[in-house]
């Protein structure tokens, strides 16, 4: 699980690093930090929604 401070942390780091949304790789997109919500775009289809922050998980490796 992910905080709204760790996505911020991942959004504004130079290192490409690896967040999944239900076992699918994303990019983070925006994030809306009075809803603790993250806009996310899938990299296998595309696709962009907005997850809550709680859902992403940090898998620790640098792409």
């Amino acid at each position: 699980m992910l905080s709204i401070d760790r996505a911020k942390s991942i959004m504004e780091s130079n290192s490409n690093l690896e967040v999944i949304y239900n076992n699918v790789p994303v990019w983070l997109e925006d994030i809306n930090d009075k809803r603790s919500l993250v806009q996310i775009r899938n990299l296998r289809d595309n696709n962009c929604m907005v997850v809550p922050a709680c859902d992403l998980t940090e898998t620790g490796r640098i792409l």
